[in-house]
């Protein structure tokens, strides 16, 4: 089971008006979206990335989009593959002001463990074809994906905003990324590229 802090919106009662005052709160989560239906733990491999085109509709996390159960997972960078020459190579990308990124995700409580209930999260992706950047990574043949980054005035619009309004946010990001060599130890791997987690410094 790989482990990662993540943010969600949080309710609370009696603040502010209406339905309560929305707060950000940090949970460790298990990478990988175990929708709730699922019985097998192994399905959670199969749900490292969603494509956020199809996510509303897909099995695995259309629950989780329609119940708007949406998160942040903090990064220092991600990792992404380029191929030169026949030669593939792993590269690490980076915002140019060094501060933390606010990947855009999924969360469930989908299955128990010894009766306590995991929460797990899914990474969203977006087509990054006409990325000046990003879309030099992967195989020459493939289609160019990313993980979706927002940007920083957009995290409490991303986790309290309509359903609907989800997938107008699915967009290649605004900030200014840099790309460097590849490194380094403490990363979570998925069938594209890896993360670097940081600590929950969006909160």
């Amino acid at each position: 089971m790989s482990l990662a802090p993540v943010l969600r919106q949080r309710n609370s009662e009696g603040e502010g008006e209406g339905e309560g005052a929305r707060t950000r709160e940090a949970f460790i989560g298990q990478f990988g979206l175990m929708p709730f239906w699922a019985k097998d733990p192994t399905v959670a491999r199969r749900n490292f990335n969603a494509r956020s085109e199809t996510a509303a509709t897909r099995p695995n996390f259309r629950d989780a989009w329609r119940r708007g159960q949406r998160c942040i997972i903090p990064a220092e960078c991600f990792y992404l593959h380029r191929v030169d020459e026949g030669k593939a190579t792993r590269w690490q990308i980076a915002r140019t002001d060094g501060a933390p990124m606010g990947i855009a995700g999924l969360w469930s409580l989908g299955w128990s463990h010894n009766g306590t209930p995991v929460p797990s999260f899914t990474l969203l992706t977006v087509n990054a074809d006409d990325h000046p950047l990003l879309s030099t990574f992967h195989k020459p043949e493939d289609e160019k994906r990313m993980v979706v980054i927002l940007d920083d005035a957009d995290y409490e619009n991303w986790l309290n905003c309509p359903v609907e309004a989800m997938s107008g946010m699915m967009t290649p990001p605004m900030l200014a990324l840099r790309r460097n060599s590849r490194s380094s130890s403490r990363i979570r791997t998925s069938s594209w590229y890896c993360w670097r987690t940081c600590s929950s410094a969006l909160v």
